[in-house]
């Protein structure tokens, strides 16, 4: 019929990451889109975790995340395990990093990771992370612009980056709300049903 369609690479010979509805433990998201959309409800502090596990030793990774329906609260970022009942939301462990919309902080720990700012994110922005897991670091991009002045060509110089760890095995990159607020999230592992704002191909 009419409409129009959008072209996908994913096949089974090439099949890309989506989110994780096995790990859906704590959050009780719907995962909807081929599992690339998750609808966190409200009274949850917590998130959702990519089928994606990531070398924390080697390897560069990219993803985008359009904002469907964030909050003031919405997280973005990597985690190295699946939430469970994490009340803390993510950036609330040792290994993970949480974006955090509203008041535009870098979660670490349960705490402000010092020096690092981004900007406000609102419905229809497109945050990307970029994990170099090479020289263990994390960038975060908004619509293009990297935040914190940040630059991934940087390398092991990190320009703009937080540095991350070689502990954990691997990680995943995650995103949910720490304020009981509820937030829709769409994900980009390569095959997007939303423009790719960084312009970088599949």
């Amino acid at each position: 019929g009419g409409g129009t369609l959008t072209k996908t690479e994913d096949s089974p010979s090439n099949v890309f990451a989506t989110m994780n509805p096995l790990a859906n433990f704590f959050t009780t998201s719907t995962f909807t889109n081929g599992n690339t959309t998750t609808s966190m409800p409200a009274a949850k502090k917590s998130y959702d975790v990519s089928t994606l596990g990531m070398s924390s030793t080697s390897g560069k990774f990219y993803a985008e995340v359009k904002m469907n329906a964030p909050s003031q609260y919405t997280e973005i970022g990597i985690s190295d395990h699946p939430s469970l009942n994490d009340t803390n939301g993510l950036g609330g462990a040792n290994y993970e990093w949480g974006y955090t919309n509203g008041n535009q902080v870098l979660r670490h720990n349960n705490s402000n990771v010092s020096g690092w700012s981004g900007a406000n994110y609102t419905t229809n922005d497109i945050v990307g992370i970029a994990l170099d897991n090479d020289n263990q670091k994390l960038y975060f991009s908004v619509n293009g612009t990297w935040q914190n002045s940040g630059n991934p060509e940087s390398g092991a110089t990190g320009t703009g980056a937080v540095s991350t760890s070689t502990v954990p095995s691997f990680y995943h990159f995650a995103g949910g709300d720490n304020h009981n607020d509820g937030t829709t999230l769409s994900w980009n592992y390569g095959s997007p049903p939303f423009a790719i704002s960084s312009g970088n191909t599949d």
